[in-house]
């Protein structure tokens, strides 16, 4: 293919994306697929890979299912985009174990290879500029895309971002299994996997998550890894789900809210304990914890334990309406997680103005500053339940603090707007077709 074309003002990048999980109005992978494609196709014309059947989400152990191209379709009629074309791949022979949940990386594995004869195919036929492998975004699952003779795009990559070991010792034995399988699958990727290897190597660029992943991968592979955190916003649209306006709270209390799903990783058992020191010092401070997992039960032992049970709410999972009213009420989010390269409930609790307090520790460590919040070190249990107590105290004492870092986190959010990461994305595509 000639380059010369490219270098024309009002030239259209031909752009093939892998997006195994888009899917519109959706957060996590579904929605960085669908946004990032969008994103791309303000610049580009845009081919998307994905698939047409039903999709399986797991909200808190419920299953539900969505026909994928339906919803697609549905949204392209509602807001048509010419430059935004998609191509379905399934393997209907094998969708029970996609389906199922146990088999889905198995399926996905599979799917990689069908998507890239389809992509193959699509080439010939287009001939693409670049090409960019989007979802699933994880450094040990193989894409093949890479093989074919265009510039490759590899990312938003996470994979590497894990707790702490120091923390290991809070997890039930079946978690500390799980998380050595984890560390083992990674150790497998990063040095053994000639799939993992060989895209890398052949990548134009890589883009990390996180630095935590970028810093690992750029070793592996330099100059080619850039960092952009894969979860974006619209602000418009978080306002006026949650409204912009300042919310007279109609209550005496110090309401600390935490959200998410009740497994080993997200530090739940931490923010209890911390709550329940800070509890001690201030009465009016109550806890609120929205969501539903498989730590649900010990958690309420430990709240029950640590004294605090009537001051510890556990409202279990609740429709999404009624976490943004609590997201309202409340004066301070709380998010101790040991893992996470990015969190939507955060950025939900920054334009509802609130102060967050998290460990300084992959995704929202990077997400949270100075002036929106108040990050604690993640060295050990004990250190971090006495300096999120501490953190906690500090706000529930400083209601102007808590007014300022709300504030501040409203304006942090400008910088994670899907128009940045578009702008982001087509400069890399065009430095990739031009290296």
């Amino acid at each position: 293919m000639e380059n010369k074309s490219i270098t024309e003002p009002n030239y259209r990048k031909r752009v093939l994306i892998s997006a195994y999980s888009c899917q519109p109005g959706r957060a996590s992978e579904p929605g960085t697929g669908w946004n990032w494609a969008k994103q791309a196709a303000r610049f580009n014309e845009v081919w998307v890979l994905t698939r047409a059947d039903k999709t399986l989400t797991r909200a808190d152990q419920v299953l539900t299912r969505d026909k994928n191209r339906e919803v697609i379709e549905a949204e392209m009629l509602r807001h048509p985009d010419g430059a935004l074309h998609f191509s379905y791949v399934d393997l209907p022979w094998a969708a029970s174990w996609q389906r199922s949940g146990k088999g889905v990386y198995f399926y996905y594995y599979l799917w990689q290879i069908a998507a890239y004869k389809r992509a193959k195919e699509l080439h010939k036929e287009i001939g693409f500029d670049v090409i960019h492998h989007l979802t699933f975004g994880n450094v040990w699952l193989p894409t093949f895309l890479w093989k074919l003779p265009v510039p490759f795009i590899w990312g938003p990559l996470g994979g590497y971002e894990s707790p702490p070991r120091s923390f290991w010792k809070l997890f039930a034995f079946k978690w500390k299994l799980f998380e050595t399988l984890r560390y083992l699958i990674k150790i497998w990727s990063r040095y053994l996997d000639p799939i993992t290897r060989l895209a890398g190597k052949k990548a134009s660029y890589i883009i990390g998550r996180t630095s935590l992943t970028s810093s690992l991968m750029s070793h592996d592979f330099p100059n080619k890894v850039i960092t952009m955190m894969e979860t974006g916003i619209d602000i418009s649209e978080l306002e006026n789900s949650i409204g912009k306006q300042e919310i007279s709270k109609k209550h005496n209390d110090i309401i600390i809210l935490m959200v998410g799903r009740l497994i080993h990783v997200k530090g739940f058992s931490l923010g209890i304990e911390a709550f329940q020191k800070m509890a001690a010092i201030n009465r009016r401070a109550k806890l609120h914890i929205i969501g539903s997992g498989p730590e649900a039960k010990s958690l309420q032992c430990l709240a029950s334990s640590t004294g605090a049970a009537e001051k510890v709410i556990f409202h279990g999972l609740l429709p999404h309406r009624e976490v943004l009213t609590h997201f309202k009420r409340a004066d301070i989010f709380l998010y101790p997680s040991l893992k996470d390269a990015g969190a939507w409930v955060i950025f939900e609790a920054m334009i509802a103005g609130l102060p967050v307090v998290c460990f300084d520790y992959a995704g929202p460590g990077e997400i949270i500053t100075e002036s929106s919040g108040i990050k604690i070190p993640a060295k050990n249990p004990t250190q971090a339940i006495k300096e999120f107590a501490a953190a906690l105290i500090r706000l529930a004492e400083d209601k102007e603090l808590r007014q300022s870092l709300g504030q501040g986190a409203r304006e942090r959010l400008g910088d994670f707007t899907w128009e940045k990461k578009g702008d982001f994305i087509n400069e890399l595509y065009t430095k990739a077709i031009s290296s």
